[in-house]
């Protein structure tokens, strides 16, 4: 487990976890603390810069209960998520 830092480069992205959500707009960062389970949620689309070790497994890696389905090509998805939540 570790920490994942996220900066929005163009768009709005969410991020949902249990403590409450943290709303992003262009040019600001969040860190997200290692073991916090989260999911980016963008309803209209972002750019994004994700920063996380190579190794960090993700829900999205393995199909599973917890995998998103994605209903658009890579990037854009269609229902309104930004991935699939990510621990």
């Amino acid at each position: 487990d570790t920490d994942e830092f996220f900066l929005v480069v163009r768009g709005a992205l969410t991020i949902q976890m249990d403590a409450g959500d943290v709303h992003l707009g262009p040019g600001q960062m969040y860190i997200v603390p290692k073991g916090v389970p989260h999911q980016p949620v963008s309803a209209e689309g972002a750019e994004i810069v994700l920063i996380e070790p190579s190794a960090t497994v993700n829900t999205g890696d393995t199909p599973s209960e917890l995998t998103a389905e994605r209903s658009g090509p890579p990037g854009r998805q269609t229902s309104g998520s930004a991935g699939a939540p990510s621990t």
